[in-house]
């Protein structure tokens, strides 16, 4: 899927996310009609069921990305280190790399 370099991300499905909260470790990978999260429990998400991309700071630590989709939502950051799913080393640039991305691929998916 794609030719673009996949991401190494910690990722949670759903609209809650706290410091207790255990991220699966995963990859995520685009092409030009959506992305594909390899993981535990992947998926993939097609840009046109996307509502919504932000960039927020969890806890005014780290870059987090929510994706707001019509099946749910998702949270999850470019990862440096996972330890167990509880102790992330989040990759600050990357992650806004790929929220840059996103977000230009959703809004690109809108106007089809």
């Amino acid at each position: 899927m794609g030719s673009e370099k996949p991401f190494r991300i910690a990722y949670h499905v759903g609209d809650e996310l706290s410091l207790r909260t255990k991220a699966a470790s995963g990859t995520l990978t685009m092409d030009g009609d959506g992305f594909r999260v390899s993981g535990p429990s992947g998926f993939v998400v097609a840009f046109a069921d996307v509502r919504r991309v932000e960039l927020f700071r969890m806890h005014g630590l780290g870059r987090m990305i929510r994706v707001v989709c019509k099946d749910g939502t998702i949270m999850l950051t470019v990862v440096r280190l996972n330890l167990l799913g509880y102790l992330l080393i989040i990759n600050f640039f990357r992650t806004g790399e790929l929220y840059a991305t996103l977000k230009l691929k959703v809004e690109a998916g809108h106007q089809r």
